[in-house]
């Protein structure tokens, strides 16, 4: 399942963003799962990396999508973000934070198709380089493969050690294994 988030001051916007993104996953047999949101304020409140993509409008009341977006970068620098605008010259500003497109205003269903097989294929992509650890805090970690240097198995305690902290949780490292790249050995 693809989590998507949308931000967007405007109902109208995010009606046909959704009603595009429903019939996308329909076409392509993908799970998602939309959030709404009409300000950053209240999407920022609450974000911690839960998201695969974000689609935020630029030109919004109080914080705008280029500042929402900076804050989104410095929590998570890999979720891939696409600006919706009608001024093309906002969309511009999505390279200083490394924004994958932009898509403008009034938002056609063939123009968002095209990007969409891109943005899933980014986020499978990423998330063939991490895993997500439920930890026995009942907390949810999400770690690079790259960044762990061992698992370790102690009676079905799993313990995840990377350079700077340990994460435990319960399950086998059979399980676990075949979910691991080449870069781990047994």
């Amino acid at each position: 399942m693809y989590r998507i988030a949308i931000i967007e001051n405007e109902k109208e916007f995010i009606d046909i963003m959704t009603e595009y993104l429903i019939k996308y996953s329909r076409e392509e047999n993908i799970e998602f799962s939309i959030e709404t949101f009409y300000d950053a304020s209240s999407f920022l409140f609450d974000f911690h990396k839960q998201y695969d993509i974000i689609f935020t409008d630029i030109d919004m009341p109080k914080i705008n999508g280029y500042d929402a977006s900076k804050k989104i970068r410095s929590i998570d620098e890999n979720v891939v973000l696409v600006f919706v605008t009608q001024l093309t010259q906002y969309a511009i500003k999505g390279y200083e934070v490394d924004a994958s497109d932009y898509i403008l205003k009034p938002i056609e269903y063939n123009s968002l198709k095209l990007k969409m097989k891109r943005f899933v294929k980014q986020v499978h992509k990423r998330n063939e380089d991490i895993i997500i650890v439920a930890t026995s805090t009942n907390e949810k970690v999400t770690l690079k493969l790259s960044e762990i240097i061992y698992i370790e198995s102690d009676d079905h305690l799993l313990k995840y050690k990377t350079k700077d902290n340990e994460y435990f949780s319960f399950g086998s490292l059979n399980k676990l294994e075949s979910k691991l790249s080449s870069l781990f050995f047994r």
